[in-house]
């Protein structure tokens, strides 16, 4: 006989978020995980938001450093900064 399968509670799901958009969850951690989702609507809003977050800071990161930054400022950043010391 097999032991009853317990329900995940939406802070247990949580905790298996990130293992789960990542595909690193086992078998049937998964099973349990989308289970829950499939009952639980604030969780499946959870997930999609943290698909979306994970994608636009994916996104803001491939564009760092592209913008452009005039040179003034930059010359003007540098020259404050060697003025400050370094202790403070």
């Amino acid at each position: 006989m097999t032991a009853a399968r317990r329900e995940l509670t939406c802070r247990e799901a949580t905790d298996f978020l990130a293992a789960y958009v990542g595909g690193e969850l086992r078998a049937a951690q998964r099973r349990a995980f989308e289970s829950h989702l499939a009952e639980c609507p604030d969780c499946r809003t959870y997930l999609q938001q943290y698909e979306l977050t994970r994608r636009l800071a994916r996104e803001a990161s491939d564009h760092a450093g592209e913008a452009d930054i005039p040179g003034e400022l930059v010359a003007a950043i540098l020259a404050a900064r060697a003025v400050v010391p370094d202790d403070e």
